[in-house]
């Protein structure tokens, strides 16, 4: 009885901890971009919104920066050793806060615009990970302006990284 007793402790102890990796595993699902043109079409969304919240599926968490710095160049390694998902979250909160004032004080309305192209550029032959991107977002009448950010590739997924900006020359 009592190794049945074991056996049975044992055996519910390894399907609760794989049930709670299968979990682990569902919720991580879906988290980040699959493509770069998701990425940007989330960006624009959330700015459209004024909504940065909308941002928070593809904020990258500590698992992706630890594979991030695990990839990186000696240098990025450095940098990447004080980040921290709450730090790329307040970085990124605080840059879409200014776009947002900046863009209100310039009277532009996100509704009139659309979602041109996105694209994509490695930033550093160091780091192949690290993209710089660039959202071309038009007007009815052509007009172009862009919004600029940086952005990681991790296990196929696409997340945001820092250096989130509006501009309208390139």
């Amino acid at each position: 009885m009592k190794k049945f007793l074991f056996i049975f402790s044992v055996l519910f102890l390894f399907c609760s901890a794989f049930q709670v990796q299968a979990q682990n595993a569902a919720s991580r699902q879906g988290h980040g971009a699959a493509t770069m043109q998701e990425l940007g079409q989330a960006v624009f969304n959330a700015l459209q919104q004024n909504q940065f919240s909308g941002l928070d599926n593809f904020l990258p968490d500590e698992t992706d920066l630890k594979a991030l710095r695990r990839k990186s160049s000696e240098d990025m390694r450095l940098v990447l050793e004080r980040t921290t998902p709450d730090t790329v979250r307040q970085n990124l909160q605080k840059q879409f806060s200014f776009m947002m004032d900046r863009a209100s004080a310039g009277m532009f309305n996100w509704s009139a615009w659309t979602l041109a192209a996105t694209k994509a550029t490695r930033k550093d032959p160091k780091n192949p990970l690290l993209y710089k991107v660039r959202v071309a977002i038009a007007d009815a009448a052509a007009n172009e302006k862009y919004v600029l950010f940086e952005a990681f590739q991790i296990r196929n997924r696409y997340f945001l990284f820092k250096q989130l900006d509006f501009t309208s020359e390139i």
